[in-house]
């Protein structure tokens, strides 16, 4: 649930609020306490987010996308999350392809899902995240 909202104000926003990181955050770190994976295990999926950061310095990545996946760390702890990154890979490229097809049709420049941002391009990628999370979720809930 979390990740949808968050998705959707990347969609609309084309930004995820602070605060709204910072209360993931909190549920996650609560939550982990709580049924695991413990707070050495969220703090494990934070950082193992950090080389991220690298992609945000080149303007690869937005900020508010490696601060969601660093929530998303927190939640699911290291192992999960690294499960999880190969099916936010192929969300994120899948929704490449789809958003190209659909901006190609549109003529209007600021109803395009992709934007010029100076130089660079820039796409929404909470919903690749919240795609390939829910994918790997159900897949481990299947086997």
């Amino acid at each position: 649930m979390y990740t949808f909202v968050a998705a959707f104000m990347d969609l609309k926003y084309r930004r995820i609020p602070n605060s709204w990181i910072l209360t993931g955050f909190l549920i996650a770190f609560g939550q982990s306490i709580i049924i695991g994976p413990g707070l050495t295990g969220s703090l494990k999926g934070v950082f193992l987010v950090l080389p991220l950061m690298v992609l945000y310095a080149l303007r690869a990545m937005g900020a508010g996308d490696v601060k969601l996946l660093m929530v998303m760390g927190a939640f699911l702890g290291a192992p999960a999350l690294f499960d999880c990154l190969s099916g936010i890979l192929i969300c994120a490229l899948l929704q490449f392809a789809v958003f190209s097809v659909i901006d190609i049709f549109i003529k209007n420049k600021d109803k395009k899902l992709i934007r010029a941002r100076g130089r660079a391009h820039a796409m929404p990628l909470a919903p690749a995240v919240f795609a390939g999370v829910v994918i790997n979720l159900l897949s481990c809930q299947v086997l």
